[in-house]
C-alpha cells in the first residue's frame, strides 16, 4: 500500500541549529507513515539518508506543480535558518510546530530593510492592525526599538493565520497562539527529550563518570554546565557573577560552556577575563549533537537561566531532565510549567547575583539536595516527555490536520497585483456609460471616470454595496467582471468577495462609518481589494464632510492599507461633465490585517 506524500520544511543536520538536531530524531518515524520530502535552504547542505528524501529550496520549486496538493509541515524558530521557507508557508498553509513565541529577530533580519523597511511595517500591520504599523514607524522615526517589542509581539498571529494548525510546546505557546484568535486547531505537544537518553539516564553515577573522562573534564569539581548558543538572554553573565563569588568562597565549582559563542551578542572571553575566572570557565564552543548529552551526562547542575525569554522551549532542558539533571531556570513562561520538584527557580525579581546565589549555593553545598532534584526530574521526563508519546501526538495532530473531514478554515487568500485599465479607456468606457443610462454623468461617476476599478482574475468575485443595475451592467461592460453581485446581507452564499465596490453619500458615511466599515471588514478576506466611492452633494455642511485623508486614516483602523486615491480633477471633469459639481472622491485599498480597532475603543476585533 503506498503511503501519502509528506512535505516538511526545516533546517536539519549538518547545519548548525537546535531546531535541526530536534526535527532529526523525528525524520525515520514520519518516514514509517508518510512518503516523506524534506526541504532544506539552498545554502544548506543536503542530509545523507535514504529514510527520506532531502530536497534544496530551489528543486521544490522546480517541483512545485507536483507538490502543490500534498500536506506541508513546517518548523519555524528564531533565527536565519528559516526565511528560506516563509513564501511556501503564505503559499500553501499547512500544520506549524512554532518553537519560539518571539520571532521577531529572525523577521527583522530576513526582511530587506530590516525593521525600518517597508515590508516589516506591512507585516506589523498584518499581525497587530494599525496599532503594530504605529509601533512599527517608531524604528523609522527614532532608530531604536523597544526589546518589549521582541517578548511581546513576536509576529504569532501572523503565522496562526497562514497556517491550517499550530502545534506548539508549552501552555504558554498554546496560550499566545490561542489569543491571536484565529480559529485553527492547537496541539499542545510537550518538547520529548531523545532516546538516546535513556542509557546514560539508567545509572546516572556511572555515566557522570565516563562523560568526564571523555571530555577531559574535571573530577574532583562540581560541574555547572551552560549549553547551546551563547546568548544575552541566556543570563551566562549572571551565571558568571555568582561564579565568581562560589570560587572566592572556595567552593569547588567550574561553569562548562558549550555552545556556539557570538561575540556581537556577548563576549564570553571577555566578561570571563573581566572576572578573573580563566581558571574556572570551560569554554567549548559548538558543541555537535552527539556530544551533547555526554555534557548533560558529565554535569551536576544545568543552569538554564532566560530572561527576558521569547516564549521559547529548550531543547537542552527536555534533554537535561530525560537525563535526571539538577536543573536550575527561571521562574517565567514556559520554564514556569515544570513542576517545582524538578527544578530550582529563580523568580524574575531574584535574577540578581544576589538572587542566583541564593538558589544555587544549597545545591552546590549538597549532593542530596541534587541527587532528589535528579530523581524528580527523570522521573518526570519518564512519564512526560518521551519521544514516543511525542510522536504520537505528532502523527494525531496531522492527521487530524489534513484529514478530509477536517474543517478548513480561510487560510492566506492571494494577494493578486492589481491590474487597471489603462488611461486610454476612458472614453469607451464614458461612452458605454452613457448607453447604460442618461443619468451616467450624475451621482457616483468618479469610480469609473477615473478607470480606478481593478480588472478581475479568473474566478474573483465582485460584491456592490449601494449601487443598482447600472453598476452591475457596467462593470461587466467595461471591466471584465463576470461574477458581480449586489451585496445582501440576508444571502450568505455570496458572503466573500475579492473585491468589493462601495458607493456611499458623505453624510451617510459620517454618520454610520463605525458599523459600515465594520461590514466591509467582516465580508472581505485577507488581500481582496475595496473601491470605496464617497460623494457629498451637500457642500454647504463642506466643514462637516469627511475627507479622503481623513477616511484613509479610518480605513487603517479597519485593516485596509490605502493604494489610491482620486478626487475630482479637471481631467476627469473635461468634456461631457460640466458645471458645479459636489465633492467626490475614490479611495481603492486592499485588506492587509484582520485586525481591527474602532476609534475610541481600547479593544480590537478580529474579522477573517
Amino acid at each position: 500500500m503506498s503511503k501519502e506524500p509528506l512535505v516538511l520544511f526545516s533546517p536539519l543536520p549538518p547545519t548548525r541549529n537546535g531546531i535541526a538536531d530536534y526535527c532529526d530524531c523525528l525524520m525515520a518515524p514520519l518516514a514509517k507513515h508518510y512518503d516523506l520530502f524534506a526541504v532544506v535552504a539552498n545554502d544548506a547542505t543536503l542530509p545523507n539518508t535514504t529514510d527520506y528524501q532531502p530536497l534544496k529550496l530551489a528543486e521544490y520549486e522546480h517541483r512545485r506543480a507536483a507538490f502543490q496538493s500534498c500536506a506541508h509541515i513546517y518548523q519555524i524558530g528564531n533565527n536565519l535558518d528559516h526565511p528560506y521557507m516563509l513564501p511556501t508557508l503564505s503559499r500553501v498553509p499547512g500544520l506549524v510546530t512554532i518553537h519560539d513565541m518571539g520571532l521577531q529577530h529572525m523577521l527583522g533580519l530576513a526582511l530587506p530593510g530590516g525593521p525600518a523597511g517597508s515590508l516589516y511595517s506591512d507585516l506589523m500591520f498584518d499581525a497587530y492592525g494599525s496599532a503594530g504599523k504605529l509601533i512599527a514607524e517608531d524604528v523609522t522615526k527614532w532608530g531604536w526599538q523597544s526589546p518589549i517589542v521582541h517578548s511581546e509581539l513576536g509576529f504569532v498571529p501572523a503565522f496562526v493565520r497562514r497556517s491550517r494548525g499550530i502545534v506548539t510546546h508549552s501552555l504558554t505557546g498554546m496560550l499566545r497562539v490561542a489569543a491571536a484568535g484565529y480559529d485553527r486547531p492547537i496541539y499542545h505537544l510537550p518538547h520529548p527529550y531523545q532516546d538516546r537518553v535513556d542509557p546514560m539516564a539508567e545509572d546516572r553515577e556511572t555515566a557522570r563518570r565516563r562523560a568526564r573522562v571523555r571530555l577531559d573534564l574535571p573530577s574532583d569539581k562540581i560541574i555547572l554546565l551552560s549549553l547551546g548558543f551563547v546568548t544575552r538572554h541566556k543570563r551566562v553573565d549572571l551565571t558568571l557573577e555568582a561564579l565568581s563569588v562560589l570560587v572566592s568562597e572556595g567552593r569547588p565549582v567550574v561553569l562548562v560552556v558549550a555552545g556556539q559563542v557570538s561575540p556581537d551578542d556577548f563576549d564570553l572571553h571577555f566578561h570571563v577575563r573581566r572576572l578573573g575566572l580563566e581558571a574556572h570557565v570551560i569554554a567549548r564552543g559548538y558543541v555537535p549533537d552527539n556530544l551533547l548529552m555526554e555534557y548533560l551526562a558529565a554535569c551536576d547542575i544545568l543552569v538554564n537561566l532566560r530572561y527576558p525569554t521569547l516564549g521559547e522551549s529548550s531543547g537542552s532542558l527536555a534533554n537535561g531532565l530525560g537525563m535526571g539533571c539538577c536543573i536550575v531556570v527561571t521562574d517565567i513562561g514556559t520554564f514556569s510549567e515544570l513542576p517545582d520538584t524538578c527544578a530550582v527557580k529563580v523568580a524574575v525579581n531574584e535574577m540578581t547575583r544576589e538572587g542566583l546565589l541564593d538558589k544555587i549555593v544549597p545545591i552546590v553545598c549538597s549532593s542530596e539536595r541534587r541527587k532528589r532534584l535528579e530523581v524528580n526530574a527523570r522521573k518526570f521526563a519518564a512519564q512526560q516527555l518521551r519521544l514516543s508519546t511525542f510522536i504520537d501526538g505528532y502523527l494525531l495532530a496531522i492527521d487530524k490536520t489534513f484529514s478530509k473531514n477536517a474543517k478548513t478554515p480561510p487560510v492566506c487568500a492571494p494577494v493578486h497585483r492589481v491590474r487597471r485599465l489603462p488611461k486610454t479607456a476612458r472614453r469607451k468606457v464614458e461612452a458605454t456609460a452613457s448607453r447604460l443610462s442618461r443619468e451616467a454623468t450624475t451621482g457616483h461617476n468618479l469610480w469609473w471616470r477615473s478607470l480606478m476599478l481593478p480588472l478581475p482574475h479568473p474566478g474573483d468575485n465582485l460584491g456592490i454595496i449601494g449601487g443598482g443595475e447600472f453598476e452591475v451592467s457596467l462593470v461587466k461592460a467595461s471591466f471584465d467582471w463576470e461574477n458581480v453581485y449586489l451585496h445582501d446581507e440576508r444571502n450568505e452564499k455570496y458572503r466573500y468577495y475579492n473585491a468589493l465596490l462601495v458607493l456611499l453619500g458623505g453624510r451617510e458615511f459620517t454618520l454610520k462609518y463605525p458599523d459600515i466599515l465594520k461590514t466591509i471588514a467582516k465580508i472581505l478576506p485577507f488581500g481582496a481589494i475595496l473601491l470605496l466611492n464617497i460623494i457629498d452633494e451637500d457642500q454647504s455642511r463642506e466643514d462637516e464632510a469627511p475627507r479622503p485623508f481623513d477616511v484613509s486614516e479610518l480605513l487603517e483602523q479597519y485593516g485596509f492599507k490605502t493604494l489610491d486615491m482620486e478626487n475630482l480633477s479637471p481631467e476627469i471633469l473635461e468634456g461631457a461633465y460640466k458645471g458645479r459639481q459636489p465633492l467626490q472622491y475614490s479611495i481603492l485599498a486592499i485588506k492587509a490585517s484582520n485586525i481591527i480597532s474602532p476609534p475610541g475603543s481600547p479593544y480590537h476585533e478580529i474579522y477573517e
